[in-house]
C-alpha cells in the first residue's frame, strides 16, 4: 500500500480503509467490507484468517455466475477493506479475479496471498 501516487503499482490494488481524519476513499474504488455485497461470508475472528480467506476463495470459485459479476462489477477497480496491507484478504482474490481472463479462473492457491 503507498500514499504516494508517484510510486503506486500500476493495475488494481488493495486500499486500506482509514479512520482518519481527512482520509477519504479514492475516486472509483470499491468498498468489499461485510456486509456489503463483496464482503467475506467467512468470518476472520471466527476462522481464523487464512482458513476464512481459503474457504473465501473457494466459495468463489464454485460460482461461474458469481465470478463474472467479479469481472463485470469490479475490474479495473482499486478494492476497499480493513485488512493490513501485510495480512492475507479475500480483497485479493476478488482483485486477481476481476482482472482475470473471462473463461479462466486464476490458480487455486488455497492459503496464499494473491
Amino acid at each position: 500500500m503507498v500514499d504516494d501516487d508517484s510510486a503506486r503499482p500500476a493495475g488494481p490494488q488493495r486500499i486500506r480503509l482509514r479512520r482518519k481524519k481527512g482520509w477519504r476513499k479514492p475516486d472509483g474504488a470499491v468498498l468489499v467490507t461485510r456486509p456489503g455485497p463483496w464482503g467475506n461470508p467467512f468470518d476472520v475472528r471466527e476462522m481464523g484468517r487464512e482458513p476464512a480467506i481459503t474457504e473465501h476463495r473457494r466459495w468463489l470459485f464454485e460460482q461461474p455466475d458469481l465470478v463474472e459479476r467479479v469481472r463485470d462489477e469490479l475490474a479495473g477497480h482499486d478494492l476497499c477493506c480493513w485488512c493490513d496491507p501485510d495480512q492475507l484478504c479475500h480483497a485479493d482474490t476478488l482483485i486477481e479475479v476481476a482482472n482475470s481472463r473471462p473463461g479462466s479462473l486464476p490458480e487455486e492457491r488455497a492459503g496464499e496471498k494473491a
